[in-house]
Formats: C-alpha cells, sequence, structure tokens
C-alpha cells in the first residue's frame, strides 16, 4: 500500500470508530506494516471487520487482524514472470502490459491534478483504475476538450493542443522555447 493508501484507511477507520486515535506513531508503524499488501484486500478486509457488527460493535481493527491471511503483493506476482516498477505510482507490473500501464496512470495523474486545480475537485485514483479502459479513455479525451476554455499557461496549452491533435490523428504542433525558459525551468522559477 501507498502511504496515501494507508492515510485514507486510517481516515475510514476514524469514519466508522470516532475515537480512534491517529497519532505519527500510528501512522508510521500502520504503513510500515501495511506497505507490503496490496489496497483492495486489506480495504475489503477492514470492511469485513465493520461489517461483523454483532463481534466488533464499537472495538478498533488491529493492523495485524487486518493482514491475517492476506498474501504480500509480491507473493501475489507470478513465477517466469519480469515485473518493473512504474515510476508514478511504485506498483509493480508486467513488462509487457508496462506501456499500457503508464499510459492510464499518467493520465490518471494528470486528471487529478486538473480536477484539483482547475475544478477544484479531488478525484481518487482507486475509482479511475477501476473503470474499463474505453470508458476511462473516453472521459479522458472530454475532460482535455474542456480544458481548451479554462486558463492554461503557454506550455500546457501547447501541450493540450498536440495531445487533442495527435489524438485525432492530425499532427503535433511546433512549440518554440528559447533557452532563458529551459533555464528558468531547471532553476525551480515560475512567474507564478
Amino acid at each position: 500500500m501507498t502511504r496515501q493508501e494507508v492515510d485514507n484507511l486510517l481516515e475510514k477507520v476514524q469514519a466508522y470508530r470516532q475515537s480512534f486515535l491517529v497519532t505519527k506513531t500510528v501512522i508510521a508503524e500502520w504503513r510500515r506494516v501495511l506497505e507490503p499488501y496490496d489496497n483492495e484486500d486489506v480495504n475489503k478486509k477492514l470492511d469485513d471487520f465493520f461489517k461483523n457488527s454483532e463481534e466488533n460493535f464499537g472495538r478498533y481493527p488491529d493492523v495485524y487482524y487486518l493482514t491475517k491471511y492476506l498474501k504480500r503483493h509480491d507473493e501475489k506476482l507470478k513465477a517466469g514472470i519480469n515485473y518493473v516498477r512504474c515510476q508514478l505510482c511504485q506498483q509493480p507490473v508486467e513488462l509487457t502490459e508496462y506501456d499500457n500501464h503508464y499510459d492510464k496512470c499518467s493520465s490518471i495523474d494528470y486528471l487529478c491534478k486538473i480536477a484539483k486545480n482547475h475544478y477544484n475537485r479531488k478525484l481518487t485514483k482507486e475509482d479511475l483504475w477501476k473503470m474499463n479502459d474505453k470508458e476511462f479513455e473516453e472521459k479522458y479525451w472530454k475532460v482535455c476538450e474542456e480544458l481548451k476554455t479554462k486558463h492554461l499557461d503557454e506550455q500546457q496549452m501547447n501541450s493540450l493542443e498536440n495531445a487533442l491533435s495527435t489524438h485525432n490523428g492530425g499532427k503535433p504542433h511546433e512549440f518554440k522555447i528559447n533557452n532563458k525558459d529551459i533555464l528558468r525551468e531547471l532553476k525551480g522559477e515560475y512567474d507564478d
């Protein structure tokens, strides 16, 4: 599980058990214990814990209870298959599936940033991953089309127009950037 996934899990525990105290130590320990497990598996186990209200009413879930009988992510990997770690989400992905995974992962990352910066909404990556590829792609390009009406800087607008143009079978536009702009970008100097 990623740090954010563990943080979300702890928020879920607090939603059901308001007196559950989340401290820095609790966060660090839960992150350490849950790191090798898959988010979906642990969340299902937590849901089962809360659904069993006869035995667990008012009780707090234990991090080791949540991992009991679960397989670590590395134990679930197939033998004889080559895996690589995604640069964005850090999940192991079959080498043959990496290009498709990375394309969707970067698109999801982009949508989450756009939703936050331009629509003041928070999207969950898990929900976007659950969408089938066709549905996701349709919604992704629809959002990209809508973004043309937003106030984007010149570089963002050019990148967006190039992505839309190539998606629709066209050629990318030339984008001229001078050395001064490149050096500013490398130094982290922005006009914000």
